[in-house]
C-alpha cells in the first residue's frame, strides 16, 4: 500500500528448482503465469498472500517468457540449447495451456547458447537471440512464424541483456553494462543499426523515416 516502504505479505514455495524467468498477468482474473526453470506455472492468485498451483506445463529447460494479451498466447524460451528455440502456447484457457508450435532457428556449428529475452505484441514476436541480435518474427500464423527483420548488436556493446519491452512504436532493449537501446519499430520490416554510441541514426528506407536512439548510463 505504501510503495516507499514495501513489506512482504506472503510467500509461495515453488516446487521447481527456481523462478528466474518472467511473472506474467494474463487476461483471466485472479491468475498468474510464472516461467520457472522446469515448468510454466498457472497460479491461483485470488488470495495474493496465498498463491496456489493450478497446473504445471513442462517447458524444461525454460529461461524467459512473454504473454500476449491480444492473442492470448504465451511464448517461452529454451536455455542451454544449440538452437534459438521458442515455444508458443495457447492461453485462451489459462488453466489448461496447450502447445501450438515450436520455432527453431539453428545456430552455427559449435555454438551453444540460447535466447535471452522475448516479448510479443500484435501479430509479432521479438526476441534477443544467442548471436546478440534482436529478431522480429511475424507470427500471424502461430503455427509457422517467419523472420521479417533483425537488428545487430552495436560493436561498442559487449552483450545484449535479458530484457526487451515494447511501448507503442518503441522497443527497449537492455544491454549488459552499456545502457538501453531504443528502436523505432514502426515500419516493422526494417530495423536500422545505430551509427555510433551517442549519435542518433536517421535513415530513409522504403519511404519511412526511422530513428534509433541510444541512451548510455
Amino acid at each position: 500500500s505504501d510503495p516507499t516502504a514495501p513489506l512482504q505479505s506472503g510467500f509461495y514455495a515453488c516446487t521447481d528448482i527456481s523462478v528466474f524467468g518472467d511473472i506474467m498477468l494474463p487476461s483471466a482474473a485472479d491468475r498468474l503465469l510464472v516461467s520457472a526453470y522446469h515448468n510454466l506455472l498457472t497460479l491461483n492468485a485470488s488470495d495474493p498472500d496465498n498463491l496456489a498451483t493450478i497446473r504445471e506445463v513442462s517447458t524444461y529447460p525454460s529461461y524467459t517468457a512473454a504473454y500476449n494479451a491480444d492473442r492470448n498466447i504465451v511464448i517461452t524460451t529454451f536455455q542451454y540449447t544449440n538452437s534459438n528455440v521458442l515455444r508458443i502456447f495457447d492461453a485462451t484457457n489459462v488453466d489448461n495451456l496447450t502447445l501450438i508450435s515450436t520455432y527453431s532457428d539453428p545456430l552455427p556449428a559449435g555454438e551453444n547458447h540460447h535466447i535471452r529475452g522475448v516479448t510479443s505484441f500484435g501479430n509479432y514476436i521479438m526476441y534477443i537471440d544467442a548471436n546478440d541480435k534482436v529478431v522480429l518474427l511475424d507470427a500471424t500464423d502461430l503455427g509457422n512464424p517467419q523472420e521479417v527483420a533483425y537488428f545487430d548488436k552495436p560493436t561498442d556493446v559487449t552483450q545484449l541483456g535479458n530484457t526487451i519491452a515494447i511501448d507503442g512504436d518503441t522497443a527497449y532493449v537492455g544491454t549488459r553494462g552499456s545502457g538501453i537501446i531504443m528502436l523505432d519499430i514502426s515500419p516493422l520490416t526494417a530495423i536500422p543499426e545505430p551509427a555510433t554510441v551517442l549519435m542518433p541514426l536517421l535513415m530513409f528506407l522504403s519511404g519511412s523515416l526511422l530513428l534509433v536512439k541510444r541512451l548510455r548510463r
